[in-house]
């Protein structure tokens, strides 16, 4: 997934801005979970034996029907778990993006503070936004432990 941010920031789209990056990270995220969903779904419809379709196609049931009724809740106990692996795998690519934004910025206030010699406010956008995902991340934890118990 790495690589294929850095071809989309690099190659493909080359943001000018912080919301372009926003924006090239939220696209290339999107594609990239969108393929695996889809074959995540396709797998799942194929794992349901060919014998289930023609039963309920005995039965009088239309194609839709069929799929609907008798195919799709067979294929739903083999699509959970890999589109819970494949949200977690989205979050951790979020979390690269946020990694390589925050060094963008980092790397942006170095540069500021050499020429003006102001490290307090080169910093602060960085140091706010990084306290910012440490306090929501821990929050959720929080949160999550307190349901569990």
């Amino acid at each position: 997934m790495m690589v294929q941010l850095l071809i989309m920031g690099f190659v493909i789209m080359i943001p000018k801005t912080d919301t372009g990056t926003v924006i090239c990270g939220i696209i290339t995220l999107g594609i990239n979970s969108g393929a695996y969903v889809a074959e995540i779904a396709r797998s799942g419809i194929m794992s349901v034996n060919a014998g289930q379709a023609e039963a309920g196609r005995s039965l009088g049931l239309n194609y839709v029907q069929t799929m609907w009724y008798i195919v799709i809740p067979q294929a739903l106990k083999n699509i959970l778990p890999a589109l819970g692996n494949e949200m977690i795998t989205l979050f951790e690519g979020y979390v690269a993006c946020v990694g390589y934004h925050a060094q963008r910025r980092y790397k942006a206030g170095s540069e500021y503070c050499g020429k003006d010699l102001s490290a307090l406010y080169s910093l602060h956008k960085p140091c706010r936004d990084l306290s910012y995902y440490r306090y929501n991340t821990h929050k959720a934890a929080w949160h999550f432990r307190e349901e569990a118990a």
